[in-house]
């Protein structure tokens, strides 16, 4: 049994406590509003952007895991997370306490349907990805035994995002090919628990590792596949190219060669599921 600090209880945290907590590890989870119901998951109340409200952080902790949402899409929100925030819990931790911080697979700036993996150059290229990517080099910094978690697109949800465009036939890029990553909720639970208990268990683990699905594919192929499945009428190809400079192939070799194995491999299995969810 492990002691494990949870930095940020959100719906992915809070599924991550839940794992961690049947499989008999200690599991603390900080929040600034904790729930008010009695939880079988201990609870600190905290505001990591305000260092006075860590005070209190003074347990043993063999692992944290960091998985933070700011307030909203402006760089001051970032700021106040990735930067001021981080910057008060690396004071406030235990020096010896192994880190695993959830980031983003926009740290890369690769925008022409490029492979991507840990070994290619993250050159974040706008200022919200940047204080991301410096809040990963000062964790990487900060102790040898602290891990880096890349997410592509998170994905699972029947209200989604991508689902509502679908069904509002919204116009979808078809030329020149419009690469996406994804990855299921389920398999963002599965990934870092299966990293955290190779950590307990004294494995060596590589400082970071990407983690997407096993099936990049063009944004128009994924929506033709859901129009499809939802019996909706065929997306629209949309005239304009996309914005979004996100047009990247993310490799997943490394996460699968430390031994995970994907609940679902591909959009076809996970979107059947979450549709399929939706339908109950």
């Amino acid at each position: 049994m492990a002691k494990i600090l949870i930095i940020g209880c959100g719906d992915l945290g809070q599924a991550v406590a839940i794992k961690l907590f049947s499989q008999d590890h200690h599991i603390t989870g900080l929040k600034r509003h904790p729930p008010t119901n009695k939880q079988s998951i201990h609870y600190i109340k905290a505001d990591i952007s305000k260092i006075e409200t860590l005070n209190s952080l003074t347990g043993d902790f063999q692992q944290a895991i960091i998985i933070l949402s700011p307030d909203s899409s402006s760089t001051e929100a970032y700021q106040a997370v990735f930067e001021t925030g981080i910057n008060n819990l690396l004071l406030a931790l235990n020096k010896n306490t192994s880190i695993t911080f959830i980031s983003s697979t926009r740290v890369y700036a690769e925008n022409n349907g490029e492979w991507v993996n840990e070994k290619t150059p993250a050159n974040a290229c706008d200022p919200k990805s940047r204080l991301i990517l410096q809040a990963e080099s000062r964790i990487l910094a900060h102790n040898p035994l602290n891990t880096i978690i890349r997410f592509s697109g998170i994905y699972g949800r029947a209200k989604g995002y991508f689902l509502q465009q679908i069904k509002n036939a919204a116009p979808i890029q078809q030329y020149p090919s419009y690469y996406t990553n994804r990855i299921h909720r389920s398999d963002c639970i599965g990934v870092i628990v299966h990293l955290i208990n190779k950590k307990i268990a004294g494995d060596k683990l590589e400082p970071i590792y990407l983690a997407s699905d096993s099936e990049p594919s063009p944004k128009w192929d994924v929506a033709c596949y859901l129009a499809k499945q939802m019996n909706c009428n065929k997306p629209i190809a949309s005239s304009e190219p996309d914005q979004n400079s996100q047009n990247k192939r993310i490799s997943n070799q490394r996460l699968m060669d430390s031994g995970y194995t994907f609940k679902y491999p591909s959009y076809k299995q996970g979107y059947q599921q979450t549709i399929s969810n939706e339908k109950i």
